[in-house]
């Protein structure tokens, strides 16, 4: 995926079949999503190995030791802005995740990436 043409203040989504990329969904209405801030010259590289990632279940398998998760991935959201480029992982599901399954699934992306900041990163609830 490249995205060297995305325009500033543009946002490109990519979400599973039947997951409308607003927090309204029935899917995302519980969840929350995962912020990574990147230098500008990462943002295709990084979208492209999440939407791998995602496509490919890496993530969730290896996320799910646990299961009171009752949660999964729903998108990714790859975002162009003046102040830096960013690109929100959205955690969803019928309840909302736990607290220990994010923290699970932020490993497994900074593993899966080579980002080890990504373990610090902020996950922020749609709404609560």
């Amino acid at each position: 995926v490249q995205l060297g043409g995305l325009k500033q203040d543009s946002n490109f989504h990519f979400f599973l079949e039947n997951i409308a990329p607003m927090w309204f969904d029935p899917m995302n209405k519980m969840g929350g999503r995962l912020t990574l801030s990147l230098p500008n010259n990462l943002l295709d590289s990084t979208f492209s190995a999440l939407v791998l990632l995602l496509v490919g279940s890496i993530i969730e398998i290896d996320a799910l030791p646990t299961q009171e998760s009752h949660g999964g991935i729903c998108g990714v959201v790859a975002s162009r802005r003046q102040r830096g480029d960013r690109i929100e992982v959205w955690l969803g599901g019928p309840e909302e995740p736990s607290g220990a399954w994010v923290d699970r699934v932020k490993e497994v992306l900074a593993k899966e990436l080579g980002m080890p900041d990504i373990e610090q990163g902020r996950y922020k609830k749609h709404f609560g």
